[in-house]
């Protein structure tokens, strides 16, 4: 039986094969991942004659992800008071949309390791958490994967920017409850995925992590105006967003005697080949098929393939698209 692996403790090993006659900077981000909220970056420089330091607060220091709230919040307070210097920056999640959750980043580094510059310590090194080097930064960098679990400047920095961020997302929970960031801080959690459905998207939200679900949320919506066109000119809905093995159906009727199986597309452009080729229409057959195993009462009846699109408040029906 393998034994189970030692988790890393960050030291100052990498601070001092990098170290010549000024200071090691060791940068980190929090909020990459988070749905909602800025992504926020911060830098830290210990003084070198304390990288022996016996503080019960320096041995404690490690990737925030591995330290309990209350502690990184001491924490926090004890790097700010005792490092040599620190900075913090805020990108926002309007940025993030703009150019790319990777390039807010870099400008967050950036931001930080300008800020630090300002003091006029002379930097050896930069320690930059992670595989990437920051652009548009004229020092000696190190990239370090894993580097919080590995620096004691990178897992400062660390404790620092989550601190920072988690505090900014309790104040947004003051104004949006309902949201829970004080709880989840932006994360994509299933309570956060929840209030989204439900309250929709704030200006805090990053768009170009939400694309999946607001397309979603506006399938879901043409699909109900679709449902509603067929009731109201007689059809019994009998299934919807009906799953198969394959493929799905968003809808299933029936009328006197007929099925009819319905693809719904939110489209302004009523192009029926570009909208669902025939590779998606050979799959539709193929969950069709599987639906009629699953319901052979309803086998007998004849199939028909409609398409239906839904732009704005217009419903455009188009029946027997192909034949079966």
């Amino acid at each position: 039986m393998k034994s189970p692996q030692k988790l890393l403790r960050p030291d100052f090993s990498l601070e001092k094969a990098f170290l010549k006659s000024g200071y090691i900077l060791g940068v980190d981000e929090v909020g990459r991942g988070c749905i909602a909220g800025s992504v926020v970056a911060a830098a830290v420089i210990f003084k070198t004659n304390d990288w022996n330091s016996s503080a019960e607060e320096m041995s404690a220091i490690n990737d925030s992800k591995r330290v309990a709230p209350a502690q990184r919040e001491r924490l926090s307070e004890w790097v700010k008071q005792n490092s040599l210097a620190y900075a913090v920056a805020e990108v926002s999640s309007e940025v993030v949309d703009k150019v790319n959750i990777l390039q807010a980043t870099f400008i967050a580094f950036r931001k930080v390791v300008e800020e630090i510059q300002k003091t006029k310590f002379l930097i050896d090194c930069v320690l930059v958490d992670g595989n990437q080097r920051i652009p548009g930064v004229d020092l000696l960098q190190h990239t370090v994967v894993g580097g919080d679990s590995r620096s004691k400047s990178i897992a400062a920095a660390s404790i620092v920017a989550k601190v920072h961020r988690d505090r900014m997302m309790t104040e947004l929970s003051k104004a949006h409850p309902q949201y829970g960031f004080d709880k989840h801080k932006g994360y994509g959690t299933s309570a956060h995925w929840r209030a989204l459905e439900e309250h929709g998207a704030l200006s805090i939200h990053r768009r170009s992590f939400l694309k999946n679900f607001e397309k979603k949320k506006a399938g879901q919506g043409a699909e109900g105006m679709a449902a509603d066109y067929l009731s109201k000119n007689g059809f019994q809905i009998v299934a919807r967003n009906w799953r198969g093995p394959q493929s799905e159906i968003d809808i299933v009727a029936e009328r006197d005697g007929e099925l009819r199986f319905v693809e719904v597309r939110s489209r302004a452009d009523d192009n029926l080949e570009l909208s669902f080729p025939k590779l998606k229409q050979e799959k539709f057959k193929l969950a069709v098929r599987e639906f009629l195993n699953s319901e052979p009462q309803l086998a007998k009846q004849s199939v028909h393939y409609d398409f239906i699109f839904v732009s704005a408040a217009e419903v455009q029906p188009h029946w027997d698209v192909f034949q079966w």
